[in-house]
C-alpha cells in the first residue's frame, strides 16, 4: 500500500508541466486519491500516461478525469477475466500438491506440484499403502489463473 502511495506521488509530478496543474495541497490530495483508484502501480502509471503521452493535451486533467480513466482500466481487466474458460472469471484455478510431513507431525518437509491428471491416483496410492515413516497427503490449492498474468495490469 505504501508503494502505491509513493508511485501516485511520483506520477503526480509527471502532470506538473501541464497547464492548470493545481497549486493547493487539497487539490493535489484529490489527485492522489483519484490515482489510488487504479489499485496497482502499473495502472497508476498507465493512467498518467494517458494524459502525458498525448502531445495535443496541454491542459492538466481534473481529479474526476483521472478517476474516470482509472475505473475504465479496472473495468477492462475485469471484462477480460470474465471471459476466461479456465477460471470462469474468478482469477483462480485449482491445483494439486503432494505434501510430505516430518514423521506423523504437521511440519512440512517438502511440497511438490502434482499434474492435474495424476492427483487422484496418487492420493489413492498414498491412502492404500503409505510409504516410509513420513506422512504424505495430496492437497488442493488455489493458483492464480493465467488470465490474470496474461492481462496487462489494466
Amino acid at each position: 500500500m505504501e508503494e502505491l502511495k509513493d508511485v501516485c506521488k511520483s506520477q503526480i509530478k509527471r502532470l506538473a508541466h501541464l497547464d492548470g496543474f493545481p497549486k493547493h495541497s487539497e487539490t493535489i490530495a484529490d489527485y492522489l486519491s483519484a490515482l489510488a483508484v487504479a489499485k496497482s502501480t502499473d495502472r497508476v502509471e498507465r493512467v498518467v500516461s494517458v494524459f502525458t503521452g498525448d502531445a495535443e493535451l496541454t491542459r492538466c486533467p481534473t481529479a474526476a478525469q483521472i478517476r474516470k480513466i482509472a475505473y475504465e482500466l479496472l473495468e477492462s481487466e475485469v471484462q477480460q477475466q470474465r471471459g476466461c474458460e479456465a477460471c470462469g472469471g474468478s482469477g483462480f484455478v485449482s491445483g494439486y500438491r503432494l505434501v510430505t510431513y516430518h514423521g506423523k507431525s504437521f511440519q512440512i518437509k517438502r511440497s511438490e506440484a502434482v499434474q492435474e491428471d495424476e492427483w487422484r491416483s496418487l492420493a489413492e496410492r498414498i491412502a492404500a499403502k503409505p510409504v516410509g515413516a513420513d506422512r504424505q497427503q495430496v492437497l488442493s490449492v488455489a493458483k492464480e489463473c493465467t488470465c490474470r498474468k496474461r492481462v496487462p495490469a489494466a
